[in-house]
């Protein structure tokens, strides 16, 4: 039906996307939304007899805002998604049980997390879309993904682990465009970026802590 999209991984054949949208403020601030997907229903439409409506007659003509969410509470309660809404459920999942979780961007379409156990300094695979753990060559393997750029962005810095992922260090550096060189120099200001950002929001959280106890 209309509400299809984001409830699977694939689109039916009757919706038809019509491109992006930015975020109307409050699914901005409520939602933490970095954009909205619009969806048009172009289900051909039945006439009374069961057979096809008139000419031109194209289906209801409902257009889906499908809102790409990055808050935890609207995740939850939409029960809706794709890879970005799932991961991002899950690494806050993770973190809650009291993890280190980091989430996991594949600069070809599709992210997941990744999850130290108690005791080992190993980062595991975990991919919730696809119920996988510790599957880290399921997506070259099993899927015949050739990967460019896989980073792995933790609470304080972010790590290229593009060579855990993909088959081997040729077939990456093929798929390419940058030196490793020039990779590092670009996670390298991210991290300083990050670290920066902590250091600003250390004061607010500690506040934050100091009133909750304050509460409780």
């Amino acid at each position: 039906d209309c509400a299809t999209p984001g409830r699977g991984s694939t689109r039916p054949a009757h919706v038809v996307n019509l491109g992006s949208v930015a975020p109307r403020w409050r699914e901005r601030w409520a939602a933490r939304a970095s954009h909205v997907e619009l969806h048009l229903c172009a289900r051909a439409a039945v006439a009374a007899d069961g057979g096809s409506a008139a000419a031109g007659g194209g289906g209801c003509g409902r257009v889906s805002r499908f809102v790409r969410m990055n808050s935890f509470r609207h995740i939850a309660a939409a029960r809706r998604g794709r890879c970005g809404e799932y991961s991002y459920a899950w690494l806050c999942v993770l973190r809650a049980a009291g993890y280190q979780a980091r989430w996991v961007a594949d600069w070809r379409d599709h992210v997941w997390c990744e999850v130290q156990l108690p005791g080992s300094a190993r980062w595991v695979h975990t991919d919730p879309c696809e119920r996988a753990f510790d599957q880290p060559r399921m997506y070259a393997d099993g899927w015949g993904k050739r990967h460019s750029y896989v980073v792995a962005f933790g609470e304080s810095e972010c790590v290229d682990v593009t060579a855990s992922y993909a088959k081997d260090a040729a077939t990456w550096r093929a798929e390419r465009e940058l030196s490793d060189e020039a990779v590092a120099g670009l996670i390298a200001q991210l991290n300083a970026r990050l670290r920066a950002e902590r250091a600003r929001r250390r004061p607010l959280r500690r506040l934050t802590a100091l009133a909750a106890r304050a509460y409780l």
